[in-house]
C-alpha cells in the first residue's frame, strides 16, 4: 500500500504549526494590518459561532475585500443584517424538496462522466489507463451546478460562464498576496487587466441569464427561479417588510454558489478518491456498498443515498482530513468574551484554524493524522466525543455553508456511482501537496490510474 503523509498543515502553514509549538493552543499574528488571534479550542468556536454572537462579529473590510474579485457581494461577504436578508433570498433554493429534485441531475452528469471515462480506458487498451482527476471533476460539479441551480450547460453562454469563472478564480490567487495593499486592485497590472475583462464579460452574461429568465414568465424552480420568486416576494410586501435586491447582487449570488459550490465539491471528490486508492480495503466496502443500494440502475433516489453509511463515513473522514476550508476568519465588531477569561477586543480577527482543529489529538485520538472512517460509524459526535466544533468542514451555527446539503449530497451521488463502474488505484506519478487558498487544492493535481470494472 502507498504512503501519503495527511499532515500537511505543517507544509502550508509552517509558521502556526511553529508558533503553536511555542506559544499553545491561542496566540496573535497580524496579517497585513488586520491584527489575527488563532483560536483552535473546540469549546471557544463554538460560542464564537453560535447564535449569541451572529452580530458580534462577521466579515472584516480586507477579507470582503479579497473575496469581492470572485464573490461581490454576495451571502458569503455581508455581515449583519443585509447578511440575513440576503441568505433569506438564496435559502428557499436548499431546501429539502429542492435536493430531492437535484438528485436526478446529480445522478445524469456523473452517469455522462463514467461513459467518457469508459471511452477512454476502451481506447487506451487493457481497459485501464492513468488520467488526471481533478480536471474531471472540475467539469463534473460545474455541470451539476449549471444544471441544477441553474438551468443551463450546454450553449456558448454556459462555456463562457465556466470559463470566467475559472479564470477569476486563478487570477485571485495570483493577485492575493497584493490585496492588502490599499488602492492595489486599481493598479493596471496585467492581472488586474485580465480580471477587469473577465469581470465585466461575465457580469454581461449573468445579466442577460437573469433578464431572460424574468422575460419568460416562468421562473422555473431552479436556485435563480426561487431566488427570482422569493425577491419578487419580498419586494411586494408592506413597507416594514419591504427588501429591494438589485440585480448586482443578484448576480453575485450566482457567483458565489457556482463558485462555492464546484469548487468545494470537486476538491471533495479529488481527495475521497485519492484516498480510496490509498485504501483499498475502504475502497471495496464503498464499491460494494453502491452496488447494492442501487443494484443496476445509476439514477439514485433520496432514500437509497440516505442508506449510503460507508460512503458517508469515508466523505466525513475525507472533509475531516481535507476540509473544503483551511480556516475561517471573523471580526470581532464590540469586545467579546469567550469562555472564562478570554476576550477579544473590538476590530480584532479570530482565525478558527480548521486544519489543527480536525487533527488535534485532544478530540480525534493519537492517530488523528491517520485516514480511519470508521471514526463516524456512530455519527459526529461521537466521533468528536461530543465536541461537534471539533468537526467544522462547511463552518457551524447560523452561518454554516448554506449549500453544505447539496455538496454533500452531490458527492455521495456521485462517488456512489463512479465507484460501481470504476477501481482506482494509486499513480506512482502523484506528487503529495496540498495548497491552501480558497479550498485546499492538490497543487500537482491527482493523476490516478482508472480501471473498468463490471458491476453485473
Amino acid at each position: 500500500m502507498a504512503s501519503v503523509d495527511h499532515n500537511f498543515r505543517k507544509r502550508a502553514f509552517p509558521y502556526l504549526v511553529e508558533w503553536s509549538r511555542r506559544y499553545g493552543e491561542k496566540f496573535v499574528i497580524w496579517f497585513g494590518y488586520e491584527p489575527r488571534i488563532v483560536l483552535t479550542d473546540a469549546e471557544l468556536i463554538r460560542q464564537l459561532l453560535s447564535s449569541k454572537h451572529l452580530n458580534d462579529c462577521g466579515r472584516s473590510p480586507l477579507v470582503q475585500k479579497m473575496v469581492s474579485v470572485l464573490f461581490g457581494r454576495g451571502v458569503f461577504s455581508v455581515n449583519g443584517e443585509q447578511w440575513s436578508h440576503q441568505r433569506r433570498i438564496v435559502a428557499p433554493g436548499f431546501n429539502m424538496e429542492k435536493l430531492k429534485a437535484s438528485v436526478d441531475i446529480m445522478s445524469k452528469c456523473t452517469k455522462e462522466l463514467v461513459n467518457e471515462w469508459s471511452e477512454i480506458t476502451e481506447s487506451a487498451g487493457g481497459g485501464h489507463c492513468e488520467i488526471e482527476l481533478t480536471k474531471y471533476m472540475d467539469k463534473l460539479t460545474a455541470n451539476i451546478i449549471l444544471s441544477a441551480e441553474f438551468g443551463m450547460r450546454d450553449g456558448q453562454l454556459g462555456k463562457e460562464l465556466f470559463e470566467d469563472l475559472m479564470q477569476l478564480e486563478e487570477l485571485m490567487m495570483q493577485s492575493f498576496r497584493f490585496l492588502w495593499m490599499p488602492g492595489s486592485r486599481y493598479i493596471p497590472t496585467p492581472t488586474n487587466v485580465e480580471i477587469w475583462k473577465r469581470t465585466r464579460r461575465l457580469d454581461s452574461n449573468l445579466k442577460n441569464m437573469i433578464e431572460e429568465r424574468r422575460g419568460t414568465g416562468s421562473y422555473g424552480n431552479d436556485l435563480l427561479g426561487l431566488m427570482l420568486r422569493e425577491i419578487d416576494r419580498l419586494s411586494s410586501a408592506d413597507d416594514s417588510k419591504r427588501v429591494k435586491y438589485t440585480t448586482q447582487q443578484l448576480m453575485d449570488e450566482c457567483k458565489t454558489f457556482f463558485l462555492a459550490g464546484r469548487e468545494t465539491t470537486s476538491v471533495l471528490l479529488s481527495w475521497a478518491i485519492l484516498l480510496l486508492a490509498l485504501h483499498p480495503d475502504w475502497q471495496d466496502k464503498a464499491r460494494e456498498e453502491a452496488i447494492s443500494i442501487s443494484q443496476n440502475h445509476d439514477i439514485l433516489s433520496m432514500n437509497s443515498l440516505g442508506k449510503l453509511k460507508i460512503i458517508g463515513m469515508v466523505l466525513n473522514e475525507t472533509m475531516r482530513l481535507y476540509p473544503p476550508g483551511a480556516g475561517i476568519v471573523r471580526q470581532a465588531f464590540k469586545d467579546l468574551k469567550l469562555g472564562e477569561d478570554m476576550v477579544i477586543p473590538k476590530g480584532v480577527n479570530v482565525i478558527i484554524d480548521i486544519l489543527a482543529v480536525h487533527r488535534n489529538p485532544k478530540y480525534w485520538g493519537g492517530d488523528a493524522n491517520e485516514f480511519r472512517p470508521e471514526r463516524f460509524r456512530d455519527g459526529v459526535a461521537a466521533a468528536t466525543g461530543n465536541h461537534p466544533s471539533a468537526f467544522i468542514p462547511f463552518s457551524s451555527g447560523p452561518r454554516v455553508c448554506i449549500g453544505q446539503n447539496f455538496a454533500v449530497l452531490e458527492a455521495k451521488v456521485a462517488l456512489s456511482i463512479i465507484l460501481k463502474h470504476f477501481k482506482f488505484t494509486f499513480s506512482p506519478s502523484y506528487r503529495h501537496a496540498p495548497v491552501a487558498f480558497v479550498t485546499i487544492n492538490p497543487q500537482h493535481g491527482v493523476p490516478i490510474i482508472v480501471e473498468r470494472v463490471h458491476s453485473g
